[in-house]
């Protein structure tokens, strides 16, 4: 877990302050599933992708977003996972402003789940995908700690937190003025400049 808490942080360092960074769990290894050391995910993260099955709990602990009241979106997929056969998945999901301590601790914003027949039309209750908001009140403080926590399912779902609306604002680069340098070659073209003055004014005397 150590290594992958790294891992993360380097990529936001690379990408700097004022860039967006997607985290996916196929670049940076498996997510944290311990409710008291979750993945650390760092400020300026836009997206975090990652894929779950049957058993599977991914943790993370996201800091530097905006405070206030906002909505964040969760979008799943089974897609990737579809065989041409009937599909399931599902799970519930924890939240929270403050650290876990357990599995019950925090907000659910509701259970998610696909349930999809390749026999039966799309519709509403039969699609691969799934989406789910997560509402978070006038308190969030900025620090969120959420968990995926993957209870059923007879394929692993894919899915991706949205975090772009969180994002704080980044501070335009502001530079104080200075003195433009000279070209390097600026020396050699004033002493050609002064050579061409010098014969210029030899030949007016001359003439």
């Amino acid at each position: 877990m150590a290594t992958l808490r790294i891992l993360v942080s380097l990529l936001a360092l690379v990408a700097g302050p004022a860039s967006a960074l997607s985290v996916s769990e196929l670049d940076v290894g498996e997510y944290s599933s311990n409710w008291s050391s979750p993945t650390l995910i760092a400020s300026g993260t836009s997206m975090i992708i990652g894929v779950g099955a049957a058993g599977d709990t991914d943790i993370f602990r996201v800091g530097g977003l905006a405070s206030g009241a906002q909505v964040l979106t969760l979008s799943l997929s089974g897609a990737d996972a579809f065989t041409g056969s009937y599909l399931n998945g599902g799970g519930s999901i924890r939240y929270s402003s403050n650290p876990f301590s357990y599995n019950w601790d925090g907000l659910n914003p509701g259970d998610f789940g696909i349930a999809y027949d390749p026999y039966q039309p799309v519709s509403a209750s039969n699609s691969l995908t799934d989406n789910r908001s997560i509402t978070l009140d006038s308190s969030f403080g900025g620090t969120l700690y959420l968990a995926m926590i993957f209870t059923y399912g007879n394929a692993p779902l894919s899915y991706g937190l949205d975090l772009s609306s969180a994002l704080l604002p980044s501070d335009p680069l502001v530079e104080s003025p200075s003195a433009v340098p000279l070209p390097a070659t600026a020396p050699l073209l004033l002493t050609g400049l002064a050579g061409l003055l010098l014969i210029r004014r030899r030949q007016h005397r001359a003439g």
